[in-house]
C-alpha cells in the first residue's frame, strides 16, 4: 500500500496562492522537498559519501576472536531421577516374555 500525502492534495489544506509565495520564497527545489516530498540533488540524503564508505567497510580485526566472543558453554547435565524405579513388576511382566 502507497501512500501520498503532499501540499497540493487537498486544496482546502493550502491556499494556492500561499504555495506560490512558498515556491518563490524557497526556491523550487527547496519547495519540492518541503511541501511535496521530492528528494533532490544533495539534499536526498543526511549522510555524505565517506561516512556511508566508513559505515559499510569491512575491517578484519588485527587479533582473532578468543573465546569470549564465542557461544556460552552448555549447562552440565543433571540427572533426572525414574519414577519407577521402585515399582514392582506385576502378572503381566510373565506374559510379555
Amino acid at each position: 500500500m502507497r501512500l501520498k500525502a503532499t501540499a497540493d492534495t487537498d486544496p482546502a489544506l493550502f491556499e494556492v496562492k500561499f504555495l506560490e509565495e512558498e515556491r518563490r520564497a524557497l526556491g523550487d527545489e527547496v519547495f519540492k522537498r518541503e511541501y511535496l516530498g521530492i528528494p533532490s540533488g544533495g539534499q536526498a540524503s543526511p549522510f555524505t559519501w565517506e561516512l556511508y564508505q566508513r559505515a559499510t567497510h569491512i575491517q578484519v580485526p588485527l587479533v582473532p576472536a578468543g573465546p569470549g566472543f564465542g557461544p556460552p558453554p552448555p549447562p552440565p547435565a543433571m540427572p533426572i531421577p525414574n519414577p519407577f524405579q521402585d515399582r514392582k513388576l506385576g502378572k503381566l511382566s510373565g506374559a510379555i516374555r
